[in-house]
């Protein structure tokens, strides 16, 4: 029976034999996490151009279906590796190529679901990077033969910085596939960037993708038959706004500071009408009463007026009025008149309609008042004020 210390010793042991063998199959260079998404805008990069005639080692094309630049400036040194580029050139098949021009046709199967050839490791493509190996195709036209028929116009394309961003030591180097589609497969499009930062670390970003076919292609990087690693992912389109950083863990790990944060364009902004408050009056009636005149207008005076005339009451109007007395002084006017006296007595009423005398008062009676004065003369009318005169007479009306 072997001890149980025994046992753990020859487990860890085992465990340890099965590491270097891993080891020494795939030596990697790089270590991968993930990072903040922090796409940047290709609206100011520049379209790239595919060399023509071909600088393609192998199959290759000049319409960006499988296609590649010439060498490009990165703008600083980028070490990959143990080796430092100054330059690079682009392939469309989602590659970043370092003094490689080795291209290669994209597809190996139209599935579905699809499948791409030069899978890593491929001692064709060594001191590459792929955001996504798959067979896209960046020709306006569509280079055709797929199973379904494909463009690449603007916004479609494949784009890079001409110019770093930032400063040195923080410059950045740009690559970015803007809706490109798979080869053959019509509706599909991937949007994708590369970042080469100048510490040696890199980014892939991943935007918006429609992957109908199913296709799963690498997203790795390799240096050598034996120095190469790949990303585990479902599918393209789970990928979508994250953003993955590779880095050599014998370098210190980098904090990565983007030097632009893209700032998305917002859509021009749903215009919110602001009301300006235009003073409309209110018309809140005060309880205005509504006169339906008589022939005889009805005076509601707030205090009762007192006549203060001389000692011969006197009415104020231009012509005198024509006395003709009969034994029973009877005023019997089918409207009273209107006396107009030197003080006027003052009638306080809500909207009181405004009475505009002539400079002669018009008595319009159907019988002409007879006045029979005796020592104190009394006026007695039908619905008329009665006077008794004093030395102030005092006009107490009763329906004026």
């Amino acid at each position: 029976m072997i001890p149980v210390c025994r046992k753990v010793a020859m487990r860890v042991a085992a465990a340890l034999v099965v590491l270097l063998a891993a080891s020494a199959a795939q030596a990697a260079t790089y270590t991968h996490v993930p990072t903040t998404y922090a796409w940047v805008d290709p609206s100011t990069q520049t379209a790239v151009t595919w060399s023509n005639p071909t600088l393609c080692n192998g199959f290759g094309d000049t319409v960006g279906d499988d296609a590649i630049t010439a060498p490009i400036n990165i703008g600083f040194s980028f070490t990959y590796g143990a080796t430092a580029y100054t330059q690079l050139q682009v392939m469309t098949n989602g590659r970043l190529q370092f003094n490689q021009t080795y291209c290669g046709a994209g597809t190996q199967d139209i599935g579905p679901p699809r499948t791409y050839t030069l899978p890593y490791s491929d001692n064709n493509i060594p001191r590459t990077m792929k955001v996504y190996g798959a067979d896209l195709d960046a020709s306006p036209s569509g280079s055709g033969g797929g199973p379904g028929s494909t463009t690449c116009t603007a916004p479609c394309g494949v784009f890079y910085t001409a110019t770093p961003l930032g400063v040195a030591p923080n410059r950045q180097f740009v690559v970015t596939w803007v809706a490109v589609p798979d080869w053959g497969s019509t509706g599909s499009f991937y949007n994708l960037q590369i970042v080469l930062n100048e510490d040696g670390s890199f980014v892939y970003q991943f935007g918006a993708n429609s992957n109908l076919d199913g296709g799963h292609a690498d997203i790795g990087w390799e240096l050598t038959n034996g120095d190469w690693d790949t990303v585990t992912y479902t599918d393209i389109g789970s990928l979508a706004s994250t953003a993955i950083l590779f880095f050599d863990p014998l370098i210190a790990t980098p904090t990565p500071t983007p030097t632009q944060t893209p700032t998305p364009t917002p859509p021009p902004p749903t215009l919110t009408p602001t009301f300006t408050a235009t003073f409309t009056p209110t018309n809140t009636a005060t309880n205005t009463p509504t006169w339906t005149p008589s022939n005889t207008p009805t005076n509601t005076p707030t205090n009762t007026p007192t006549w203060t005339p001389s000692n011969t009451p006197t009415n104020t109007p231009t012509a005198t009025p024509t006395w003709t007395p009969s034994n029973t002084p009877t005023n019997t006017p089918t409207n009273t008149p209107t006396w107009t006296p030197s003080n006027t007595p003052t009638n306080t009423s809500t909207n009181t309609p405004t009475w505009t005398p002539s400079n002669t008062p018009t008595n319009t009676a159907t019988n002409t008042p007879t006045w029979t004065p005796s020592n104190t003369p009394t006026n007695t009318a039908t619905n008329t004020p009665t006077w008794t005169p004093s030395n102030t007479p005092t006009n107490t009306p009763t329906n004026t």
